[in-house]
């Protein structure tokens, strides 16, 4: 309980102290971008209502087979409760609660957000989405720190069209949270490099503290920061001598040290213990850019292209490219060794690619003296379109659905009803909705509670009942579900549909014809 508090505690300084740096560096950091005319402000103003525009008008849904609802319900009892704690029924009246076992520095920014919008999923969800658009005018600003306003543009609008970016923007991922820190960390150092202003060289030991408290793996910002240190510090071994310089590092390793102490020795990432085959993972990750990421800014649309656009940078800029290509291997290979590989983890890449490729489509125009522009906007405008393939992905109704009855449900059934549910945290993430694990309806002692306690059961046959096939056109009852039917007696109550295809319902359960 103590350890959890000062995770807690110390995570909740950090976003302050944050929040406090840039306020009071604010001054210093704003001379680096002077030079920057005002043509160029407005069309970044325009490439990120563009992008943010995207963000906030497409469809928002959490997905089904992912930790979104968790951290939901992480946040809410950090607001309800003081604890980032799960919870879910063990019978009718216990309702047992643990710890959570990941970094809470999402939960935290939903528990901020719940406080003032109120407990919701889509509340949760705006704030991943307002990070996501924010990173558009982050990688700007990277973009202009390593390179030049031409390629800060680019890099800029690859991130606003970027399908990948954008699906996960509309969900509450804290990946996508996570990644506005990994932005914000290198944007500090950037900055540091050039002015050597102390107050943000310690937004960035604050900000890979506050990285690393929401995802563990962003541990990796630290030997990235160092590669940094050698890429673009001149007079470093003069500087490590100086006790000063090592302040910062260390307020920032306390930091994370502490909040590290949470997860109570359930460090859920170091497991290549249980996947030793690397190259099963290197063959998933590989599928994963092909299928997904083929027609995807910025993986780019042929290999071909992404090969070419990184030659011409190195060529242009080859210590800059050397630290973003060190950036993508650093993330690309401690997922090697991870026992999951998801379609998420591929966020940390996009900046380092999206530079690259920035980088590499202004250098090919640049050295073309003719007409450089129109081959500029050529190259862009054949590649672009590519990236709105994937935009399919953003309207999956069953995931829109799913998250929408999590709102409906809480006001449709009485307070004291019993939901009888295939995933329990997908309901308790942001309602108090009374959801028990389907697997418990299954069990015959189960069904002596049900007759002995309580006279409201309910059952909620969802996307979790059913099997899609791939072109999501037909839809089976799964298992479980199926053996709830043939055991209880049903009657519908109320149904939840979406796109004539999806249709979800609650049911009334009864035991009195039930089968022992």
């Amino acid at each position: 309980m103590l350890i959890e508090g000062i995770g807690l505690l110390i995570t909740s300084l950090s976003f302050g102290l944050i929040m406090l740096f840039l306020i009071i560096g604010f001054p210093e950091i704003k001379k680096e971008f002077k030079k920057i005319n005002q043509n160029t402000w407005i069309l970044i103003l325009i490439i990120f209502l563009i992008g943010a525009g995207i963000r906030f008008a497409l469809p928002h849904a959490n997905f089904i087979y992912s930790s979104e609802y968790s951290d939901l319900q992480a946040g809410k009892n950090i607001l309800l409760h003081g604890k980032a704690e799960l919870c879910e029924y063990e019978d009718f009246e216990l309702l047992k609660c643990y710890s959570y076992k990941k970094m809470i520095g999402g939960p935290l920014l939903f528990a901020m957000a719940f406080s003032i919008f109120g407990v919701d999923n889509f509340v949760a969800i705006n704030v991943a989405t307002l990070f996501g658009s924010l990173s558009i005018f982050l990688m700007f600003l990277i973009g202009y720190l390593i390179f030049n306003e031409r390629i800060a543009i680019l890099s800029a609008l690859f991130m606003a069209l970027s399908p990948l970016h954008i699906f996960f923007s509309l969900s509450a991922s804290i990946y996508i949270i996570g990644l506005f820190f990994v932005l914000l960390t290198i944007f500090a150092f950037l900055i540091f490099f050039k002015n050597k202003n102390t107050k943000v060289l310690i937004l960035g030991a604050l900000s890979i503290a506050f990285s690393i408290q929401i995802l563990a793996e962003l541990v990796l910002l630290i030997p990235l920061v160092i590669f940094m240190f050698f890429i673009f510090e001149k007079d470093l071994k003069k500087k490590v001598r100086n006790y000063k310089f090592w302040i910062p590092p260390l307020v920032s390793f306390i930091f994370f040290f502490l909040a590290f102490l949470q997860l109570s020795g359930n460090f859920y990432l170091i497991s290549s213990v249980e996947n030793k085959n690397i190259f099963e993972n290197l063959i998933k990750m590989l599928q994963y850019t092909y299928e997904i990421h083929f027609f995807n800014l910025p993986f780019m649309p042929f290999p071909i292209f992404f090969i070419c656009f990184s030659m011409y940078s190195f060529l242009n800029h080859r210590r800059k490219t050397v630290l973003i290509f060190f950036w993508f291997i650093l993330f690309f290979s401690f997922y090697l060794f991870s026992h999951f590989i998801q379609l998420n983890i591929f966020l940390l890449f996009c900046p380092a690619l999206a530079l690259v490729n920035a980088s590499g489509i202004s250098f090919i125009s640049g050295k073309i003296k003719k007409n450089s522009a129109f081959v500029f906007f050529a190259i862009l405008l054949t590649i672009l379109p590519f990236s709105m393939f994937n935009f399919y992905y953003f309207f999956q109704s069953q995931l829109k659905l799913e998250t929408d009855i999590v709102n409906e449900i809480k006001n449709d059934i009485p307070e004291n009803c019993y939901l009888i549910v295939a995933n329990p945290t997908v309901f308790r993430s942001t309602s108090d909705v009374k959801a028990i694990n389907i697997e418990k309806a299954l069990d015959n002692k189960f069904i002596i509670y049900l007759e002995k306690k309580t006279d409201c059961i309910m059952f909620l046959s969802d996307v979790y009942c059913f099997f899609e096939d791939y072109n999501y056109s037909k839809i089976y009852q799964g298992d479980y579900c199926g053996s709830v039917i043939d055991l209880y007696e049903l009657r519908s109550f109320k149904q939840y549909k979406k796109d004539k295809i999806y249709l979800y319902t609650v049911y009334n359960l009864s035991t009195k014809s039930a089968t022992l």
